[in-house]
């Protein structure tokens, strides 16, 4: 399943407070995100997530799972998309505007590192 694990000082509830809605387009596929949902644990993050590419419409849910010192971007398994490459791609987007955002964080482990644009 692709993921990204990003290690460093960040919490969910910052990801949550700062949503802002994405939609992006690269080349032919389209990116969209749609709500932000934080359990009441504040462990977990859903995203609503579309991934429009080859005139295919992707719904699902991105997983954001919070650990003691990292979080996992990851897909809900509940949804359970294809795995194609714009899917991992917005795994890949979802991670970088976490990097981008928290300057003192880092990707720990990933297994979509050709989707992500920015050194690992």
């Amino acid at each position: 399943m692709p993921h990204v694990v990003i290690e460093g000082p960040i919490s969910l509830e910052d990801i949550w407070i700062a949503y802002h809605p994405l939609d992006i387009t690269e080349g032919d596929a389209r990116f969209k995100t749609e709500g932000c949902y934080l359990s009441k644990d504040k462990s977990e993050l859903l995203l609503a997530a579309l991934v429009v590419e080859r005139g295919y419409v992707r719904k699902f849910y991105l997983k954001l799972h919070q650990h003691q010192e990292s979080l996992t971007v990851k897909l809900d398994p509940m949804t359970d998309p294809e795995k194609t490459d714009g899917v991992r791609r917005l795994v890949a987007i979802i991670a970088e505007r976490i990097l981008a955002a928290v300057p003192e964080v880092r990707v720990a482990r990933t297994n979509i590192k050709p989707f992500l644009h920015i050194d690992t």
